[in-house]
């Protein structure tokens, strides 16, 4: 079934072109149709705040970095390890979930203070004059 729907695409594409435009026409009146109510928040949904920690050392406030994500890592677990009702939907979700905040922890940790490492001794090289003997 598939490889013939695929097989009459490759061999009618015109009509093929003709009812993708006719599905992205589709699209857009229902877009414009749709009521203002119904449209998706796509705010951020966390607010950043970027402040100094008076009286702690930078150990101390990188120590906090990976409390938050442990603690949602901890909060998944369940759901990634369920063999219940629903496991289906929970297991992918969370192991995805998991993942990303493991993968960003590891950013945050790593990654970002390697590259402000390479970026800082590049500028640093580039304000220092050259002393030629």
């Amino acid at each position: 079934m598939i490889a013939r729907l695929i097989g009459f695409a490759l061999h009618q594409r015109f009509v093929t072109l003709a009812v993708a435009v006719l599905l992205v026409g589709v699209g857009i009146v229902a877009f414009k149709r749709l009521p203002i109510e119904a449209y998706p928040d796509v705010a951020d949904a966390q607010v950043d705040v970027i402040t100094l920690w008076p009286g702690h050392a930078a150990e101390e406030i990188e120590a906090e970095v990976p409390n938050a994500a442990i603690v949602a890592i901890l909060g998944f677990l369940p759901a990634a390890l369920s063999h219940g009702i629903g496991a289906e939907i929970q297991r992918p979700l969370a192991r995805v979930v998991i993942g990303g905040l493991v993968s960003a922890t590891a950013m945050t940790l790593l990654v970002l203070p390697a590259v402000y490492d390479l970026f800082a001794r590049a500028h640093e090289r580039r304000r220092r004059p050259e002393i030629t003997p």
